[in-house]
């Protein structure tokens, strides 16, 4: 249709002028070929939502009323091992004092496993 325009118009078709047009064209038709792609993943983005969604709606933790008492002395942990799975520590054989009125923290390495329960670090210091 372009080249019978171009005919029509007196013009010549070089090679230059019909790369650029293929070039053109692609650019054209490359976004409409992954459309489809992209639909079916957002769909699935949609659907994984979904499944979250009803997953924390069916989750919900009772939660009542507790009355924490001020600590005026001190909290001692004496060879404490904490994890989120019973056949993996997350904290391993601490023993530690917690004075009253002062924040603590426990600090590891990145990504060794403080939050998670993928048992990267079995033994932190404090």
């Amino acid at each position: 249709m372009v080249d019978a325009f171009l005919a029509s118009a007196g013009w010549c078709i070089t090679p230059g002028i019909l790369i650029v047009f293929i070039d053109l064209t692609a650019n054209v038709i490359n976004p409409v070929r992954e459309l489809p792609e992209q639909l079916a993943s957002r769909k699935a983005a949609v659907a994984l939502m979904d499944k979250h969604a009803d997953s924390l709606e069916n989750n919900v933790r009772e939660e009542g009323t507790c009355t924490l008492n001020r600590v005026d002395n001190e909290i001692t942990l004496k060879n404490v091992t904490f994890g989120y799975e019973t056949d993996c520590s997350a904290l391993h054989n601490i023993s530690t004092t917690f004075d009253a009125g002062r924040k603590y923290a426990i600090v590891c390495a990145s990504g060794s496993g403080k939050y998670n329960s993928g048992c990267k670090c079995a033994s932190c210091p404090l």
